[in-house]
């Protein structure tokens, strides 16, 4: 391009010039302007530079030089074609009257057009980017709003910018709801947020109905509370969502196990629901004796013989008919020649009337001493004749030497019917009968030398030959006071016996297999029978009188009883009536203290019978203190145990008290 002619430069040198402020007043052109005009063509215009005088050049008109209004800036060459009638000058853009592109804004300090939103439009989609800012890729996202102050185009600047279900909050829709930014259909604003009142469980049908389930777990369906699920063994069995998961399958007999489940009842017993399993408890008086469930408890143990009072307890009567009444075992018809003479039933019909001679044909016919019984019959031994209603040997009597009422002579025996001065060769005289001294337990060693029950006379000399047993139970085992150690002199021994009577002590039974009773013992009667109380005692040992039992203890009926819970073990005591003993200690006597007198502090007495006492968990707790060491009593007729005690119905318990079973213990036993 060939330079310009010295003249063209000046006058584009006055252009230049008067763009640039000297004379004229123009600001706000394109941003570029000066860069461009004022570039690489002005240095090379300029390179020679015309110091002579100038013509004055033709300037660009550059409109008035103060504007008043924008016609006036029409022909400004500059492109400033707004008037900013505050400064007077032709700009290119006016924030009173912003006519920058959409996605610009006009500049107070510049008078340009920058990045930015004035307003709505300024956001909208391919302006924009996400931030604000011009898009460079004619992308933006769709739905911006502009917040004018900081010319930022945001998601949201107000509620209503945002759909329903959603608030603004920091420019952000998120989820919310309030008076005036409605739910979509359907939902409901609880609490400031949007919920499904048909299946929401804290706002179940409406704002704020929670549903809650007794427990369990709930769920709400169609706007209504329901159970979703149910905690442990409980169940929603009868469908009801207002009382929750309402039963308790592991122990209601209706639902045992699972709602519906039914524990079916059973003949003459009492359904219960025990862990989720039917289990069954039989009514007083029966008994499930065959093990199957199908016939519940078929056996009336009131009336059945075989199982009287308890399975297995069969009435026993030795030659007649047992019965059973009222759980207790009795007597019936005996058999043709025998007959029930002592008027228990224990014994069954104990009397052979051919040959017993305390009952001989018939009971209270007794035959004479040293008699016989034959044929129903009473009489003598061959060689025998009766003298004063008793049979007698003449041959050897010697006060019936002969003859009857024929005596000898002190000094003499009777010998081949006749009295003589001395005894046969090896015995001895004593009084007026011929003994040996050196067997003879009445005259051991010499005439009159009784020994005791429990010894014998050997070599003229007595000797003891009961060995104390050691344990102190018939059947060697102990249930209460179990060291033997600690407790050497006292025992709880566990049994049954059918001889009636623990107070005043009852002697122990001749049935020889009595003395191994037990609750362990093999070889003793079937539930006692024949067996006395005291039969539970071992040899040398008795059952423990009143005031016997602390000083074996120390502590008495204390922890050191280590009994089973559901025990008692009777001592020999009774009482007055009302759970009151009579004690050894007590002071009163006489009609003050009868057996229905429930008196305190009476003295120990033979005749007080109301109720026995002992030690152990079972049985009522003792009204009158520990009485000497013991805590439990047997209560009205045994009313405070249990089967299989039975004390007959009388008020004088510890004279009829017997015992069925070895269960629930047994007596007290002390030592001789």
């Amino acid at each position: 391009m060939a330079h310009p002619t010295g003249l063209w430069a000046a006058a584009l040198c006055g252009l230049i010039i008067s763009g640039c402020g000297l004379g004229t007043t123009v600001v706000g052109g394109p941003v570029d302007a000066a860069a461009t005009d004022l570039g690489a063509d002005t240095s090379a215009d300029l390179g020679r530079l015309d110091t002579g005088a100038v013509d004055a050049p033709d300037t660009p008109d550059t409109g008035p030089a103060r504007c008043t209004r924008d016609e006036e800036c029409h022909d400004n060459e500059l492109g400033h074609h707004i008037c900013d009638v505050a400064s007077g000058r032709c700009v290119t853009c006016s924030p009173a009257a912003d006519n920058c592109l959409a996605g610009q804004f006009c500049e107070g300090a510049t008078f340009r057009c920058v990045p930015g939103c004035r307003n709505e439009d300024g956001c909208a989609p391919g302006l924009v980017t996400a931030d604000g800012g011009v898009s460079t890729d004619g992308g933006a996202a769709a739905g911006l709003h502009c917040e004018v102050a900081t010319r930022r185009c945001l998601a949201c600047l107000r509620d209503e910018h945002c759909p329903a279900g959603l608030v603004c909050t920091g420019n952000q829709c998120v989820a919310g709801c309030n008076a005036t930014q409605a739910c979509p259909t359907g939902l409901n604003c609880c609490g400031g947020g949007c919920v499904d009142p048909q299946a929401n469980t804290a706002h179940c049908g409406g704002c704020d109905m929670a549903c809650m389930v007794t427990n369990g777990a709930p769920r709400c369906a169609m706007g209504a509370c329901a159970v979703a699920s149910c905690t442990g063994s409980f169940g929603d069995c009868d469908g009801m969502a207002g009382n929750g998961c309402e039963t308790n399958t592991a122990t209601t007999a209706a639902h045992c196990g699972a709602c519906g489940q039914l524990c079916a009842p059973q003949p003459n017993a009492t359904e219960r629901c025990a862990e989720g399993t039917c289990t069954y408890t039989c009514n007083a008086g029966f008994a499930d004796c065959n093990g199957s469930p199908a016939d519940g408890c078929e056996v009336d143990t009131r009336s059945n013989p075989a199982n009287c009072g308890a399975c297995d307890n069969a009435c026993v009567a030795a030659n007649g008919a047992a019965t059973c009444t009222a759980g207790v075992c009795g007597l019936g018809a005996c058999n043709a020649g025998f007959a029930n003479c002592n008027g228990r039933a224990t014994d069954g019909c104990e009397v052979t009337l051919a040959i017993d001679t305390a009952h001989c044909g018939t009971c209270t016919t007794v035959c004479p001493t040293g008699a016989i019984c034959a044929a129903r019959v009473c009489a003598c031994p061959l060689g025998n004749i009766t003298c004063s209603g008793a049979c007698v040997n003449v041959t050897s009597d010697s006060r019936n030497c002969g003859a009857c009422g024929t005596i000898c002579p002190t000094g003499r025996v009777c010998r081949s019917g006749s009295c003589q001065a001395t005894c046969a060769s090896g015995s001895t005289l004593c009084g007026i009968q011929c003994v040996t001294l050196g067997d003879d337990p009445a005259n051991c060693g010499s005439c009159g030398n009784r020994c005791a029950s429990d010894s014998t006379c050997a070599s003229g000399v007595c000797v003891r030959v009961v060995t104390i047993d050691a344990i102190g139970c018939a059947d060697g085992t102990r249930e209460s006071f179990v060291d033997r150690t600690r407790f050497p002199l006292i025992a709880g021994c566990s049994g049954a016996w059918s001889l009636p009577g623990i107070f005043p002590a009852i002697p122990a039974s001749a049935l020889a297999a009595c003395v191994t009773l037990g609750n362990s013992s093999t070889t003793a009667p079937t539930n006692g029978a024949g067996c006395a109380s005291s039969n539970l005692c071992a040899s040398g040992w008795h059952i423990c009188f009143g005031g016997e039992v602390t000083p074996r203890t120390v502590t008495g009926c204390g922890a050191d009883l280590a009994a089973p819970a559901t025990s008692f073990f009777a001592a020999a005591v009774s009482g007055p009536g009302c759970g009151r003993c009579a004690l050894r200690s007590g002071t009163l006597t006489g009609t003050v203290c009868g057996s229905n007198s429930c008196r305190d502090n009476c003295h120990e007495s033979g005749d007080l019978n109301n109720d026995f006492f002992g030690c152990g968990g079972l049985g009522r707790t003792a009204v009158f203190g520990f009485c000497d060491g013991l805590n439990r009593t047997s209560g009205d007729n045994c009313a405070s145990l249990t089967a299989p005690w039975v004390c007959g119905g009388s008020i004088a318990e510890s004279r009829t008290v017997t015992k069925s079973g070895s269960a629930a213990g047994g007596v007290l036993c002390c030592r001789d």
